[in-house]
Order: structure tokens, then sequence, then C-alpha cells
């Protein structure tokens, strides 16, 4: 019994624990070979996202500089600057301090918004300086002259970029006894040197966001610029050192160093120790080790227990079998009690006992009669089989015809694309058939629109001229002729193509069909047999040709309608061209503007196609308003202007057919607002119609821009602000913030367009 027992447990002790070795070998391996690996796709990972959230703060600070500089630059009357001085500075910082006032409040991520005029044009110092206290913007006391010139006071924010000429993003600085990172623009007037725009950022709070960024205990990251200056995410203090320190920085024992540029010419460094992480590995190996140590002591334990108890039922069971073994023993039963499953497999062998010869007999007659039925259905299954391949050809080749379809719509066809799968997909059918060509018989031309011939391939997209006559309907007209019998009926006179036709031997079979007036398509195949063809043409041939013909019928009438429509959109647009003379042009450019910016939404060729053609039609529903009120001088009353506004209503009545939906949209939604101030039924947000949307923005924009009976016409900078920032009719919440940005973005372009579009 001992013997037994070592035999089962001294196995499974052995294969436990090798099995746990083997794993816990490879896994530590595995682990240690990945843990750069790992480690380093995790910092790569942080790095980039780092470098995006500081380009992103980085590029809107900029961007509010820019803005300011341009500003000044569009509005300071430097001549009256130079004869002036201080009494037009006085005037002229009350003129521009609103404006400077709205940036620092529209800019993210900025402690405070300034300008700083040049002393030396001036018998003062001037400038505007707009700090956050209690989270409002507050303006500050004004620089003395004296503080320009002193030594003691860091002013590289100011002298580096005036004499650079260039704009500067400061190392951090101590001004006021506060820290700050400046980024700032010089404002020069050809050689005049007017002075500097800037914003500052907290350092403080710079390097509070860095830190959030600290995921590993040993990871450290810096902003280093080419001047030597390191800002430390862990310490949150600023170290100074040399160039030459840089290199011994980044190439000191630290496992990996992440290196990579900033937008502002700074650099982004993260570095890791991986020796801590090899101490971790070890730890959790060691730990690993004595919880296996723990649990093979209780298995033990447990195993050689279980080992005693069922080595016994076993031997009792191993006895009453070797008796039923042998001859003229009878065994009444083979139940062993033991409490475990030797018990339950006894019950189970002393029924089956019970049972075997009544299923033994039982048995025997069915296999009879199974192994009759069995050679019907081997018989049946053979011709089965047949049916099911020829039903798969044939599901096949219908699948391929409904993908072809459905992969084109009348809107968007590529007619290439679809002679092309249309071709293949013929040549597959039948082995019999070697090549197939499609050509198109129009006004005695013949053009080759696609082939799968190597022969012919040179020749594809080119016209020949034809006199062949065919009459419509005409079908299966030629068939197992030569190829040079059939161009000799058309009279193809290009040689080079009659000199290679002339050549091929294979027999050919040609199939006409009409599309239009005076327009056919002709399908030549290629056979490998001869007659093959002549005999009867392929069921899914005649499917596939007849296809071709449905699908470019379909095409025909479908470009034909288009274009009835589109020409209809063109006559109501001169109607109300005709009608409002004011605003003639108007209307034509809020189209070429409107087809601008939804091509740089990245919208469709055909949503394109159709706002230019329906965004003229915005304003069709005026054609209902009386002229009085068209043309009036000045401002409108309450009641003509109730009037004027149901122009959105009436348009209604004249674009209520399905094709002119988006020209209905249009003209009815576009004077909504996104923020819900709009009219005539005041929704807001996605609840408008993108194409109302950009025409709203186009039309008011050209409206600005041009010269009305109430107003005179705005220059496009002045325009642009309004847009941008509002007025007391306007403001920038009146549109899609996407469509609003995409506008700001392409300005200059859309000037462009007004342009060259405008009354002369």
């Amino acid at each position: 019994m001992k013997k037994i027992k070592d035999k089962i447990l001294n196995p499974i002790i052995y294969i436990y624990t090798t099995s746990f070795f083997i794993i816990f070998i490879i896994i530590t391996l595995s682990y240690s070979i990945n843990l750069k690996k790992s480690t380093t796709e995790k910092i790569n990972y942080l790095s980039n996202q780092i470098v995006n959230d500081i380009n992103n703060i980085n590029y809107d600070i900029e961007k509010s500089v820019y803005i300011l500089k341009d500003y000044i630059l569009s509005t300071i009357n430097i001549q009256r600057l130079k004869t002036e001085k201080d009494t037009y500075l006085e005037q002229y910082l009350d003129e521009i301090n609103t404006f400077f006032f709205k940036v620092a409040n529209s800019t993210q991520n900025n402690d405070s918004v300034y300008i700083f005029f040049n002393p030396e044009l001036s018998n003062e110092a001037y400038d505007i300086y707009y700090k956050i206290e209690n989270n409002d913007y507050k303006l500050q006391e004004r620089l003395n002259k004296d503080d320009y010139y002193n030594e003691s006071t860091n002013l590289d924010w100011f002298y580096i970029p005036k004499y650079s000429k260039e704009k500067y993003w400061s190392i951090p600085y101590d001004w006021k006894n506060i820290n700050y990172i400046s980024m700032t623009l010089p404002i020069y007037d050809q050689d005049t040197f007017i002075g500097i725009v800037g914003i500052d950022l907290l350092t403080k709070n710079f390097l509070e966001y860095l830190k959030k960024y600290l995921i590993f205990n040993k990871n450290t990251l810096y902003l280093y610029n080419e001047n030597g200056y390191i800002i430390n995410n862990q310490n949150i203090k600023l170290v100074q050192e040399k160039k030459t320190q840089y290199t011994t920085f980044i190439n000191s024992d630290l496992s990996y160093v992440f290196n990579k540029k900033l937008n502002n010419d700074w650099n982004l460094i993260i570095y890791i120790s991986y020796n801590d992480l090899y101490k971790n590995l070890f730890i959790t190996s060691l730990f690993s080790i004595l919880l296996f140590i723990i649990s093979l002591i209780l298995i033990n334990k447990y195993v050689s227990n279980k080992v005693n108890t069922s080595i016994k039922s076993i031997n009792e069971l191993k006895n009453k079998i070797n008796l039923f073994e042998k001859p003229n023993n009878i065994i009444d039963s083979f139940i062993i009690n033991s409490n475990d499953e030797i018990e339950l497999f006894s019950k189970s062998l002393d029924k089956l006992l019970n049972n075997l010869n009544q299923k033994n007999i039982e048995l025997k007659k069915k296999n009879n009669i199974i192994e009759a039925a069995n050679e019907q259905l081997e018989a049946q299954n053979i011709q089965l089989e047949e049916l099911y391949l020829d039903l798969e050809r044939t599901n096949s080749n219908l699948k391929s015809i409904i993908e072809i379809v459905s992969k084109y719509d009348n809107d968007n066809i590529e007619l290439k694309n679809f002679y092309d799968n249309i071709l293949d997909f013929i040549k597959n059918l039948n082995k019999n058939i070697k090549y197939n060509t499609l050509y198109k018989k129009s006004n005695n031309k013949i053009e080759l629109l696609s082939t799968n011939d190597p022969r012919l391939k040179k020749f594809k997209n080119n016209l020949f001229k034809c006199i062949y006559k065919t009459e419509e309907n005409s079908y299966n007209i030629l068939k197992n002729k030569k190829y040079i019998e059939i161009i000799r009926n058309l009279e193809i006179k290009n040689l080079d193509f009659i000199e290679i036709i002339s050549k091929i031997e294979e027999p050919v079979y040609i199939n006409y069909f009409k599309i239009e007036k005076d327009t056919y398509i002709i399908v030549s195949l290629l056979s490998k047999i001869d007659d093959y063809l002549q005999q009867k043409e392929p069921k899914m041939i005649s499917t596939s040709i007849s296809l071709i013909k449905s699908f470019l019928q379909n095409k025909v009438l479908f470009d034909n309608t288009k274009k009835a429509y589109y020409n209809f959109s063109t006559k109501l647009a001169n109607i109300a061209e005709s009608y409002d003379e004011i605003t003639g042009k108007h209307i034509y450019r809020v189209g070429l503007i409107s087809a601008f910016i939804a091509e740089k939404l990245n919208k469709d060729k055909k949503y394109i196609e159709d706002i230019k053609i329906f965004a003229p039609l915005h304003d069709i529903g005026k054609i209902f308003i009386p002229h009085d009120i068209l043309d009036k001088n000045g401002a409108l009353n309450d009641k003509e202007w109730e009037i004027m506004k149901k122009h959105t209503l009436l348009s209604e009545t004249l674009l209520d057919d399905e094709y002119f939906e988006m020209a209905r949209q249009i003209a009815l939604y576009h004077h909504e607002k996104y923020d819900g101030k709009g009219y005539p039924f005041g929704i807001h947000g996605k609840d408008i119609p993108l194409c109302a949307q950009i025409v709203n923005i186009a039309d008011i924009y050209d409206a600005l821009r041009s010269k009305r009976p109430y107003k005179e016409p705005f220059t496009h900078e002045k325009s642009l602000e309004i847009i941008q920032f509002g007025d007391k009719r306007i403001s920038p919440t009146n549109f899609n913030p996407e469509i609003l940005e995409t506008f700001i973005k392409y300005n200059n372009l859309i000037k462009e367009i007004y342009d060259k579009h405008s009354e002369k």
C-alpha cells in the first residue's frame, strides 16, 4: 500500500513543483525582458500627452498676443504719435482699453495681458496692464519711465523682443515678488519701435500642472530652453544649469530619457531609473516563492490522507472485477461503501451490469436497420452535394451582382469602376470566357470604355470613328465571328487598333443595347472554345448584360433630372435677384462662401455642390414682401419688421418639392441662432440644420461688407471683429462654434471670395 501511495503522491508533488518553477521562470524572464519596453511605451504616451497639452496652451497664448499686435498696427496713428506724443497716447489708451479687456477674458490660462509703449516716444511711460485678481481682470498702475532703465529690474521680456524683432518666450523671472513666464511680441511700424504686447502665465500654476503627470516614483519632468534653464516638476523650483551640464544630465546612469521640442522652442525631458523597478520585481519574486512553499506543505498533507482512503476502496473494487472476468463466476453487486468517488463509480458499474445484456440485444436489431438506412442516405447525399454546389455557384454569382450594384448610387457613381467590376464579374462566370471588352457608340464614334484584354488596354478611353448602323433592342446580332470581321463592319480607321485586333483569333460574341438617343453600349466576349457562345448564351451572362443596360439607363435618367432641378434653382435665384436689386450679387456670394466653408468642414462633394446651388435661394421668400419695405431707407418699424421676418416662412410655398429639401431648410432656418435667439421658431444648437447654420454666418458676413439703404459697408477687418467679438446686434454665441472657428481660420480666403465677386 505504501508503494501505491508513493507512486501517486510523489509524481503529483513533482509535477506541481516543476510546473510552478517553469511558469515562475517564464513569467519572471518575460517581465524582465519587457520591463524596459513597457515602461518606455508608458513614458512615450505620457510625454506625447504633456507635449500636446502644453502646445495647446502655448498656441492659445500666442494667438491672442498676435491678435493684440494686429489690432494695434491696424488702429494706431503713427504720425499723430510722433507729433502729439503724450496727448495722443493718453487718448489712444482710452480707445483700446476695452479691446484689451475683451482679449484678456477670452484667453485661457493667462494671469495678465498688457501693452507697454516705447518710453522713448513720449515724455512719460504709457501702458495697459490687466492682471487677474479675485477671478476678474483689474487694470494695474503704470510703470514709471525710470523703471525701464533700472538694471535691478528684470525686463528681458521687453528688451529681448525689442532688439531681436521676434516673439519671445521668457525664462521664469520675478516681478514684484511673483514668478512669471511671459510671451511677448514687438510692435514695429517699419523701423519705428512702438512697444511690446504680451501675456503672462504664473510659473507656480505651470509647475503644478506638470506635477499631475508624475506617475512613477522616480520619473521627473523638466522643461529646458536653449539658455540652460530647467523647470523641475518635483521640487517646484528653478535650477539654472549650463549647457555643458545638460550633456551630463541626459547621459547619466538613467535608464531612459525622453526629449522632445515644444512649439515655443523649449524642450520637454522625462527620465526614469529602472533600478527601483527591478527591486520591486525581486521582492515580488521572493513573496511568490514563499506562497509556493506554504501551498506545497498543505497539498502534501491533503493528498496523503486522500490517497490512503482511496487505495483501500480501489483494492476492494479490483478484487470484484477480477472475479467478474473469470468464467462461471457470478457477481451480485459491484457496490463499495467508501463514501467517496469510488463508491459512486462502483454503483455506476452495478447499473451498467444490469442493463448490459438487454441493451446488447436491442443494439444488434437497430444496427441492422441503420446499415440499410445508411446505404440509402449515402446515395441521397451524393445527389444533394451536386445540387448544393450548383446552388452555391448561383448564389455566389447573385451575391456578386448585388454587391456591385450596392456599391454605386446615382449621385456618386464612378462609371470607370463600375465598368471594370462588371467585366471582371462576367469573365469569372465561366471558365470558357477568356476576355471581354466594353465600348460606347455615340454619333458615329466608338469609345473603348473598359477591357481586361491585355492586347487592347492601351486603347482604353480612345475614340474611333465608325459608321456601323444598329437598331434599338438589337440582341445577339453577331456570334462566333472573328474580331477583324466585326471591326470591318464598324469601319474603324485607327491603324494601330486594326493591326492588333487582326491578330486576335478567338471567336467573339457581340451584344448591343441602347441607353439613350443615338447612344449604344457594345459588349464583346472572347470564347476559348469554338461555337461555345453560339449554341446558347449562358443565363448569368444575359442577366449581367441586362444589369448593365438597366443601370446605365437609370444613370442617364437621373443625370437629366438632376440637371433640370439645378436649372430650375438657377432660375429661382434669377427671380430673387431681379426682385431685389440691392441684394442681387449678395445671394450669389453667399452661395460661394457657403460652399467654401462646407468644403473646409470636410463635407462630401454632393453636399458642397448642393449648398452652392441652393444657398442663393435663402431669401427667395422676399419676393412676397412689398417693395416699399425691402427698399426702405432707414430702420423698419415693428410692424414692417414682423412682415419682413415672414419671408422665411413664405419660402416654403416655393420649395415644397422633396428635391429642394436643402434649399427649404436654408430658406426657412437661416435666421435661427445657435443660442436660440433667432427667428422664426427660436430653435437652437443641433436642432438647426447644418446647411442653414453655414449660410447664416456667410449671409451675415456678406451683409456687413455690403452697402445697404440703412448703412455703409464695413471693412473685412471690422466685419471679422464683429463676428468674432460681437456688437449690439451680433454675438459670437449666435454661431455654431465649429463653423465660427473655421470662418476665423480661413477669413483671408473668404475675403478674397467676396472681393473677387463684389459689385464695382
